[in-house]
């Protein structure tokens, strides 16, 4: 485990490993997915098969700040959004079964799984 440990202090915060995945279940289209945080530019990755996945790990930095954003091309549209960010609640992390965040491209836009509820929670639509 890491920690955050500043000269003298006592205190210790562990930090938190995560994972992000983009599932592409668009019907005979590819996903072409550029994600980007702060501080790590992923490049651009295309998913071509329905069913097919990208993901990467990280670990969240000791301020909770950790960002990572992400811009989609399809010849459905496109579409750019925060796929992780930094909470005051719950909510994300509700649903991030095993810290993995799960977004799920279809043809009518972006889900995000709720892992516990097994469903997929409608996000955001295809931008034209």
């Amino acid at each position: 485990d890491q920690c955050y440990c500043g000269g003298d202090s006592k205190y210790q915060l562990p930090l938190t490993d995560w994972q992000v995945t983009i599932i592409n279940y668009q019907i005979n289209a590819s996903l072409e997915v550029h994600c980007k945080s702060k501080d790590d530019d992923l490049g651009v990755h295309v998913i071509q098969n329905e069913g097919e996945r990208y993901s990467w790990g990280f670990k969240e930095n000791w301020l909770q700040t950790t960002k990572f954003w992400c811009n989609f091309q399809s010849r459905l549209g496109h579409a750019s959004f925060e796929v992780f960010w930094p909470e005051t609640g719950t909510w994300l992390s509700d649903r991030c079964s095993n810290s993995n965040c799960v977004w799920v491209a279809s043809n009518d836009g972006f889900s995000l799984l709720n892992g516990p509820a097994k469903t997929l929670e409608f996000q955001h639509p295809w931008l034209h």
